[in-house]
């Protein structure tokens, strides 16, 4: 068992530069029907700051625009939990309001987590308990925890993220999981 650990400098994942949250959810979303066979929604947040004091009320308004699209109270500036339709509602409502990521906005942060169970490595179905997160919003990134059997799966994914132009996966964070690989010894 291989699992893919960048460094605990890379904590905030992957940076996808200024991405705009439509083109990061049409690659997203092409990267899991072609990388994925099998995955579930674990869980979805969104987080409105103001990073400055001159931002404040334009978080508030933020804030209050989310409380009536969702229709329910913000805890504090945040939605620490939304379901799958929550989410997509307030992803449609990213891409369609770029004033929302205008410069000199409040930062605003929505991911969604998603439980990878089975990859597609070239059209076959193999087993895995990966997760995969998509921040969009003012700071876009991907946060990885892959695991793979082989590196050949590893090196399949890799360049279906690279192709998409979503980010590169470096060999050298790809390590041998020693305790996976006991486990299955025992098993």
């Amino acid at each position: 068992m291989y699992r893919y650990s960048p460094p605990k400098s890379s904590v905030w994942g992957h940076g996808l530069r200024k991405m705009s949250p439509a083109r990061e959810k049409q690659l997203s979303q092409q990267f899991l029907e072609t990388a994925v066979a099998e995955y579930e929604f674990a869980i979805a947040s969104l987080n409105v700051g103001a990073i400055a004091a001159d931002r404040v009320e334009a978080a508030r308004q933020v804030v209050r625009y989310f409380e009536r699209l969702l229709g329910r109270d913000a805890l504090n500036t945040s939605f620490p939990i939304l379901t799958k339709a929550e989410f997509d509602r307030c992803l449609a409502a990213l891409i369609s309001t770029p004033d929302f990521l205008a410069p000199r906005r409040p930062h605003i942060s929505l991911s969604v987590h998603y439980k990878i169970s089975q990859w597609r490595i070239r059209g076959a179905a193999i087993p895995t308990q990966s997760t995969l997160a998509f921040y969009f919003g003012t700071s876009p990134r991907i946060i990885t925890f892959l695991l793979f059997s082989t590196v050949s799966e590893f090196k399949f994914v890799q360049s279906v993220l690279a192709e998409l132009g979503l980010c590169t996966l470096s060999d050298k964070h790809l390590k041998l999981d020693k305790r996976a690989a006991r486990a299955r010894k025992k098993a």
